[in-house]
């Protein structure tokens, strides 16, 4: 299973997708296909990612069940839908998006986030908004690993979240996956070589946090 394929069938049998950066339209699409979900919302602040996705739609049949609309984040989406997707771009950006609509946000009944890059600082926000997570999942898609993560808003329910969690993931790193071994041990390696090869003391200070982490989360792990 590729990456496309995943996030599509995390939307499984929703009423309604929205695919905020919606790129060629390629979740949607299989999502509509393959899935049973029953309309989707295509947004993306530029035109020509729209136009793409359009063309793809077309090609498929689907233009009935597809919307499109030009938008900055959610910030001109005013409905109120149930499952929300936002993926291919960073932690931090998606953060933002999600910030800034934070209210919208809040409706949704289920929310699949599928960053790039800056995964622990996307959990923070999380975490500090109030947004539970439901599972985690990681996939290797050609050369590059992507961890995805499916929530929803509730404020009522107080969970505590640990360091290790941010970092890792709350339910990724207790799921034991082959795959997220062998991310941690390459990590731990090539941390291990840029410590031999650092100069400055910050840097050297940096990189022995990160080992410690991981440190941690195998003794965690091991119930130690």
């Amino acid at each position: 299973m590729d990456r496309i394929t995943l996030l599509a069938s995390l939307t499984k049998d929703a009423n309604s997708l929205v695919d905020v950066g919606c790129d060629h339209g390629y979740v949607a699409i299989k999502a509509l296909e393959e899935y049973g979900v029953r309309h989707a919302y295509l947004l993306d602040v530029n035109e020509a990612p729209l136009e793409n996705a359009r063309r793809n739609v077309i090609n498929k049949n689907l233009l009935t069940q597809t919307t499109f609309i030009l938008s900055n984040g959610l910030k001109e989406f005013d409905e109120e839908k149930d499952t929300l997707v936002i993926a291919g771009m960073g932690g931090i950006l998606i953060s933002t998006i999600l910030n800034d609509s934070l209210e919208k946000v809040k409706k949704f009944k289920r929310i699949i986030l599928a960053p790039n890059n800056e995964v622990d600082k996307l959990r923070a926000f999380l975490i500090r908004n109030h947004l539970v997570f439901d599972d985690e999942h990681l996939i290797k898609d050609g050369k590059k690993c992507y961890e995805i993560i499916v929530c929803h808003y509730d404020d009522k329910i107080k969970t505590s979240y640990s360091l290790l969690d941010m970092k890792f993931g709350p339910i990724l790193r207790k799921k034991n996956l082959p795959l997220f071994a062998e991310i941690i041990e390459k990590k731990k390696t090539l941390l291990n070589e840029c410590l031999k090869k650092a100069n400055d003391e910050d840097g050297k200070a940096k990189i022995k946090v990160e080992l410690a982490m991981i440190q941690l989360l195998k003794g965690a792990k091991n119930g130690k």
